[in-house]
């Protein structure tokens, strides 16, 4: 049973909508296209475990995706972790192109990929940590321990070569299309409960309040200025940024008009500025001819006020990152 479900990171919003209101020619631009091929490459390597994970017994695990726990000086970042009354299994998703090689001594990792070689992140060690962490963090909050496995797993597409006597990295990896085998065959392993219902309906209560997804500072990572974002309304239509306000709609000079495009740009500018916006600030930022229609607009999408009139900011929330009505809303 997915309790968390598979989404695509915040992170990884954040970075498309930066990608989508800056010029191609800024010089972190090309750095900020291949870290998103990064991100969306390991996104895709963790949307590979659902279907093999979806034939499991619906109700025999728990699974959390992307799940990432704060501990006092640690942090706990999971692609997948599976939960039942008798074990419980990290997974870390590996979508690495080409071929990997795990050697034995020294302990190390390399990977080959058209002909060039390259030291690689030793997944074996990185999944015996995070055994390490999770074991602690249950602890930490007075949860009941419970046997923790895992795996870092590679795309069938990817060549694994280990080397001999290197037992460990036999143990913790496994190959996509051999994940489900994988699991049942523990369960051969652990056939006696070691949580009763109610401790694990304890545990995941608490994975779910004590999530904490990881949103990037943009400003701090790519350090770039404010005044370097692209403002505006895009077009659902046309995708161009610079929809004019007229008469309660968005209007766009390719003949689209809308009602709800500027959700879309409060979207962006959440994942860009952060939730708290006040009235100067979204006029600035989707181009409205004055204070007192932003204000309207401001009642319309019914955001929350904080602070005094003066200074009064609105709180943009976080519904809008999964938002879909920009998707399926209605032209006119």
């Amino acid at each position: 049973m997915d309790v968390l479900p598979k989404v695509v990171s915040v992170s990884i919003l954040a970075m498309e909508a930066l990608k989508g209101r800056v010029s191609p020619s800024l010089k972190f631009y090309n750095q900020l296209v291949e870290d998103l091929k990064m991100e969306w490459a390991g996104h895709n390597g963790e949307k590979a475990l659902i279907y093999p994970l979806s034939q499991l017994e619906n109700n025999k695990y728990l699974i959390f995706h992307g799940l990432r726990l704060q501990g006092d000086g640690y942090t706990v970042q999971l692609d997948v972790y599976l939960i039942s009354l008798y074990f419980s299994l990290i997974l870390e998703a590996k979508n690495w192109a080409g071929e990997v090689c795990f050697k034995k001594n020294p302990k190390q990792v390399v990977r080959i990929v058209n002909d060039v070689t390259q030291g690689m992140p030793n997944p074996v060690e990185q999944v015996k940590m995070q055994q390490h962490n999770i074991k602690k963090w249950l602890v930490d909050n007075q949860l009941p321990s419970i046997p923790i496995e895992g795996y870092a797993v590679f795309g069938s597409s990817t060549i694994v070569t280990i080397e001999k006597g290197y037992y460990e990295a036999e143990k913790f990896i496994c190959k996509t299309d051999c994940l489900y085998s994988t699991i049942r065959k523990m369960e051969t392993l652990y056939k006696t409960p070691v949580l009763t219902h109610e401790k694990l309906h304890e545990i995941k209560t608490q994975l779910l309040e004590k999530n904490t997804p990881l949103i990037k500072n943009l400003y701090e990572h790519y350090r770039f200025e404010r005044s370097v974002i692209i403002t505006g309304v895009r077009c659902p239509q046309c995708l161009v940024l610079g929809m004019k306000y007229k008469r309660k709609q968005w209007c766009c000079a390719c003949g689209c008009n809308s009602k709800n495009a500027h959700i879309q740009a409060l979207r962006d500018y959440l994942l860009l500025f952060g939730p708290a916006i006040s009235n100067r600030e979204m006029r600035w930022f989707l181009h409205l001819p004055s204070k007192s229609i932003t204000s309207k607009l401001i009642a319309e999408v019914k955001l929350e006020k904080v602070g005094s009139t003066r200074k009064a900011r609105y709180k943009l929330p976080w519904d809008l990152v999964y938002s879909t009505s920009f998707k399926s809303e209605k032209k006119v």
